[in-house]
């Protein structure tokens, strides 16, 4: 009888001591388990929200720039060809007193050190009006909203100084202007828009019709780019960490093995080509012209990559870059194996981009 009341009062005892131990154990690990699962969960969706917030800028700044270049016009006409040698077989020839040009920045900005990639210039009707009060006359051109302005897009690498705001000039110990790769935006106003500038003949002619050389023809937009005063310079930033930007003029209607028609074998298309290089077949086609169509290729950075650089690592990885930039990009036939050699490069520096590539089809003319 004690051996069964023995037995009974054991069965209504609580747990020991080292069973509640092992138990609070247990539940600490399964804790701690689920709050590391929680953390890099977050961590990984600030991630992830970073860099789409990131590229979803590039992307809006992207739609601007097609935006604008959909809108590039040279209204060209057709004028008596007043060459002997070429009259024969082309008595009329296109004639525009407007300027598209789109190729390597080093050729047409002259500065391989500060542009990288392509850029593109051209004038379209976005009534830009002028960049203050001061250089306004006697006309409003706020009120001409589809006056003819010079536009251009190109890649630079440099300071944000002149984009800071003025108070943050007093505190640059602690937060100091940033070195990055930039896209900008070159808006230049109507009353600005050196292109019709005319000379001392009778009856006057546009001076850009008189020019024969790549510099002449460009002062329109390399003049005002040389000034580094953001009131005169006409470009602001339209998308930070911006690598490099391609552009490949093609014919989409002309296949030659087996893909587009390039338009530019030398990655240059010029509508005032036949001005510098006469007789060429390039110059023949684009002369006073638009590029039927256009592939754009924007290769955007991460901003997490450049904040955990120091100062010195920034100019060093930016200098890498730019040669990776520079040797490349020239030939549009090599555009594939270009950008799988700057992705391996941008893979080895561990630096976290994104390649974005659209076709933008141009307004006839």
């Amino acid at each position: 009888m004690s051996r069964l009341r023995q037995l009974h009062r054991r069965g209504k005892c609580g747990v020991t001591l080292i069973e509640l131990l092992v138990a609070m154990a247990v539940l600490v690990i399964v804790m701690l388990a689920i709050t590391a699962a929680m953390g890099t969960m977050q961590n990984l969706w600030v991630r992830v929200r970073g860099k789409a917030d990131a590229f979803r800028n590039t992307r809006i700044a992207l739609d601007t720039m097609v935006q604008r270049v959909n809108q590039a016009t040279l209204n060209s006409r057709w004028e008596p060809n007043t060459d002997p040698a070429t009259q024969a077989q082309e008595p009329r020839l296109r004639a525009s007193d407007l300027h598209f040009v789109c190729g390597p920045a080093a050729t047409l900005l002259s500065d391989g050190s500060r542009y990288m990639g392509h850029a593109l210039f051209f004038q379209g009707p976005y009534g830009e009006p002028a960049s203050s009060r001061q250089q306004q006359t006697q006309l409003d051109y706020d009120q001409l909203g589809h006056t003819l302005c010079g536009w251009g897009y190109f890649v630079e690498f440099g300071s944000d100084a002149s984009e800071r705001p003025s108070f943050l000039n007093s505190v640059q110990d602690r937060f100091p202007p940033r070195r990055r790769f930039r896209l900008w935006e070159f808006r230049q106003p109507a009353q600005e828009l050196s292109l019709f500038e005319m000379d001392q003949q009778t009856p006057p002619k546009p001076k850009i019709e008189q020019s024969a050389s790549r510099e002449q023809i460009y002062e329109w937009f390399t003049q005002p780019l040389r000034d580094f005063d953001p009131q005169r310079r006409h470009a602001s930033v339209v998308a930070e960490n911006i690598l490099a930007l391609i552009v490949t003029p093609f014919e989409p209607a002309r296949v030659e093995n087996g893909t587009p028609y390039r338009q530019a074998p030398d990655g240059h298309f010029d509508s005032r080509r036949y001005q510098w290089e006469p007789g060429t077949e390039a110059s023949k086609l684009s002369r006073s012209r638009l590029p039927p169509a256009l592939r754009l290729v924007v290769i955007a950075l991460s901003e997490d990559s450049w904040m955990r650089m120091t100062e010195g690592e920034i100019e060093s990885n930016a200098t890498q870059l730019r040669t990776a930039i520079s040797t490349r990009f020239s030939r549009p036939e090599n555009l594939e194996q270009d950008l799988d050699a700057l992705t391996a490069t941008l893979n080895q520096m561990k630096m976290g981009y994104r390649i974005i590539t659209l076709n933008l089809k141009m307004p006839e003319q």
